[in-house]
């Protein structure tokens, strides 16, 4: 994976937003690997999480096409970290049932860009 993807400690901590000791502490298995951890390894590095880092089955790499995918992801996940109180908002979005959102994007829908 580090020849693959140019990969060191210190460039994943930079990714996910953490210390390099906390990468370390990862890889010892002093830290848990999260359900977290690995979709993000999925997200930013186009890493296979579930199938290829925990059981160690299938390809490292996801497929090409998902990096369209994840390029646009990525840009807006950086575009709702620069906005402020967004990181909550999108939190509290998560917990409500499909219908309450339905009805959260039609209000947005009606009240348009200012």
């Amino acid at each position: 994976m580090k020849k693959e993807k140019n990969l060191n400690q210190h460039r994943v901590a930079l990714k996910f937003g953490v210390t390099d000791s906390t990468i370390t502490r990862l890889l010892n298995g002093k830290n848990p690997l999260t359900k977290r951890l690995l979709t993000q390894f999925e997200s930013i590095f186009g890493i296979s999480g579930e199938e290829w880092i925990v059981q160690g089955k299938g390809e490292m790499l996801l497929p090409a096409d998902l990096d369209s995918h994840r390029d646009e992801d990525q840009r807006l996940l950086r575009d709702i970290g620069r906005r402020s109180g967004f990181r909550s908002l999108i939190e509290i979005l998560l917990k409500l049932s499909d219908k309450n959102l339905a009805a959260i994007k039609a209000l947005a829908e009606k009240l348009g860009p200012e």
